[in-house]
This record gives structure tokens, C-alpha cells and sequence, in this order.
């Protein structure tokens, strides 16, 4: 379980004026309408990326490749409490987020297996930010 490699990132979330994709997708009604949507026709919401527009940069002009990922999103979600499932809720008003993400992350962690026990969760070390150049 050694060399985990993680794209670790930050979203940033903005109530929006206008209405997003939160509208359509938070309300029950919106789900199936969606769900339909896409299995007679595949189109609408369901048919796009999550990151509807993006880019790469590079933080140090002299590297040879970007290393560092923006992306936008036309809807924005709750955030999950401490101990809650992640799930993808959208937030209740408009809204829309922005990330940041490193693509070539040089930390390593691990997963390792805790005990005999199947039923034990593994022991996840992500290690994350653990090097300078993430950092």
C-alpha cells in the first residue's frame, strides 16, 4: 500500500445572483426530472463534467509543464458535517464553486491493512502537503 498519490484541492463556494444548477438539482422533482431528462434524451445536467469550464497554470514559469488545475462549477453543495456521509447535496440557493487542484502532487502516503480482521478499516496515511513543493 506505499506511493498513495493524491490530487488533493480546495473548493471555493459563491452564493450567486443568478440561478445555477442548484435549482434544478436540489428539489426531489428536479432529480427525476434530470434523471429523465437523461435516460430519454442524454442530455441536460446529467450529461455534463462536473467541472463545466477550466484551465492549467504553471506556479513557477520556468517549469517545463502546469502543475496546478482551476476549475469551475455551476452548482455548489453542502457541506458535509463531521461524521456525515459526503454525498452531493446541492446548497439551497444559487450558487457555483471554484477548485484548485495540484496535478502533480509529490507527496506519498500509504494504505495498510490494520489487522487480520476483515471488518477492520485499513490504516490510511495520506500524507498530504507532506513536501515543500506541494505545500
Amino acid at each position: 500500500g506505499a506511493n498513495l498519490q493524491d490530487h488533493v484541492g480546495v473548493n471555493y463556494t459563491f452564493r450567486g445572483k443568478l440561478p445555477t444548477l442548484n435549482q434544478i438539482l436540489r428539489p426531489w422533482w428536479g432529480k427525476l426530472m434530470v434523471g429523465m431528462q437523461y435516460m430519454l434524451m442524454r442530455s441536460g445536467p446529467l450529461s455534463l463534467s462536473m467541472n463545466n469550464a477550466g484551465g492549467f497554470f504553471r506556479t513557477d514559469p520556468a517549469a517545463a509543464r502546469p502543475n496546478m488545475q482551476l476549475y469551475f462549477q455551476a452548482f455548489s453543495t453542502v457541506i458535509p458535517k463531521s461524521g456525515e456521509r459526503p454525498i452531493l447535496t446541492p446548497d439551497p440557493w444559487p450558487g457555483f464553486s471554484i477548485g484548485l487542484s495540484n496535478c502533480r502532487p509529490s507527496s506519498r502516503g500509504e494504505i495498510m491493512i490494520r489487522s487480520s480482521n476483515p471488518r477492520d478499516y485499513p490504516k490510511i496515511v495520506a500524507n498530504a502537503f507532506s513536501t515543500e513543493a506541494d505545500a
